[in-house]
């Protein structure tokens, strides 16, 4: 299930996050804290397979968004839009959906055919996990894994919903 997959990813990023504040919390320069934010704390392995906008996903955000305040030493009411920038990446809700779009891209584009045909169904199934992140991605971006948008296609209109979002919130 998604919700125990997503608590133990919840329980080593908190405790990664602990780890890195508490070995450089003398650490004054925001590119380092930043880099080593990213390539030790923020794995989260396996998240395309989460539904995209559950309840466990904003779990992970939440999270997300209270350990970046902790790192940068942000009061605890920082707006969320922030944190991405901040970082100078995609805030996390972001990042996962790019995740999950490359992932069901690369099962829709597979040389393997039974790969391909498994997913081809499971996508068109909107009850099953694959289907619904297939479904949710039309919805909120408007893409399609078997059509020709390109990663860099995919990170720019991504991109372009969290600055809107960010925006929105002003």
């Amino acid at each position: 299930k998604d919700s125990s997959d997503v608590t133990r990813k919840i329980g080593h990023f908190v405790s990664s996050v602990n780890t890195l504040i508490g070995n450089f919390s003398s650490c004054t320069n925001l590119l380092t804290l930043r880099r080593l934010f990213t390539a030790y704390c923020c794995s989260f392995y396996g998240s395309q397979l989460w539904r995209i906008d559950s309840r466990d996903e904003k779990r992970v955000c939440i999270s997300w968004n209270k350990a970046v305040r902790r790192l940068l030493r942000l009061p605890s009411r920082s707006h969320t839009w922030l944190l991405g920038p901040l970082l100078d990446q995609p805030h996390l809700r972001s990042q996962l959906h790019l995740r999950s779009w490359r992932f069901v891209t690369s099962l829709a584009r597979s040389e393997n055919t039974l790969v391909r045909a498994v997913s081809s169904v499971a996508m068109r199934d909107a009850s099953s996990p694959l289907g619904n992140n297939v479904a949710r991605l039309r919805e909120l971006y408007d893409l399609h894994p078997g059509s020709d948008h390109s990663a860099s296609d995919a990170r720019r209109v991504i991109a372009a919903d969290d600055a809107v979002e960010r925006n929105s919130e002003c």
